[in-house]
């Protein structure tokens, strides 16, 4: 009998925090106060009942903390292992990093205009990570926990940036699309043969322009 082996991952986007509440630009970066909002922790408590009847054999969080915050309470009593892992942090903003997410966005005024590989090598900054380089980065570390992990169901907590990158790579849809995951939102990922497949999403939509500035859910 041919078996065949494969990976299930359960990819989820943090809960609201302190900075998403106020319109601050997160990124990369880590400051000690940005932690999970009151409702970021019932949102992360209320998709742990969701998946309450999924096995779990590890976690694999990135190490900011509103990303972090969450692992814990999604596997609180579950006695799952949380593995740190600096390449699922946020898209690096450089320093547009605490900055106004409506000044940022403004300053994506152009996007539209833009080919497909220009959205994804654009860069405002210098020291701004670009969507081809998140893009290159996310697929690695995936496939990475995924090649160690052959057989089992992996929870994996990260961000909303990162999560739109893979969704769109998989999905070969534009990034002139403006897909979003929400607060606890996620994607559920088979890895077999060698090759990726999205099985299912929650709390994933497409935005108009006008929403994507005037949310007050903002992804960054």
């Amino acid at each position: 009998m041919n078996f065949k082996m494969k990976t299930i991952l359960y990819i989820v986007r943090h809960g609201q925090s302190k900075h998403n509440v106020l319109r601050l630009v997160q990124g990369g970066k880590n400051p000690r106060e940005n932690t999970l909002s009151e409702k970021g922790k019932e949102q992360a408590r209320e998709l742990s009942q969701l998946l309450a009847k999924v096995e779990f054999d590890v976690c694999y969080s990135s190490p900011i903390y509103r990303a972090l915050e969450t692992s814990e309470i999604l596997t609180k009593g579950k006695g799952l292992k949380i593995i740190e892992e600096q390449q699922l942090r946020e898209k690096n903003q450089g320093r547009f990093v605490g900055s106004s997410v409506d000044k940022h966005i403004e300053a994506y005024k152009n996007w539209d205009e833009l080919s497909e590989d220009e959205r994804l090598d654009y860069k405002l900054v210098p020291d701004e990570e670009s969507q081809r380089e998140l893009r290159n980065r996310a697929m690695n570390v995936l496939k990475k926990i995924a090649d160690e992990n052959m057989n089992k169901t992996i929870l994996v907590v990260t961000h909303g940036g990162f999560m739109r990158s893979i969704f769109t790579f998989l999905e070969k849809r534009n990034f002139k699309e403006r897909w979003r995951f929400d607060n606890c939102g996620f994607m559920k990922i088979e890895f077999s043969s060698n090759t990726f497949k999205i099985l299912d999403t929650f709390k994933l939509k497409e935005i108009s322009k006008e929403e994507f500035a005037g949310t007050k859910n903002e992804e960054k």
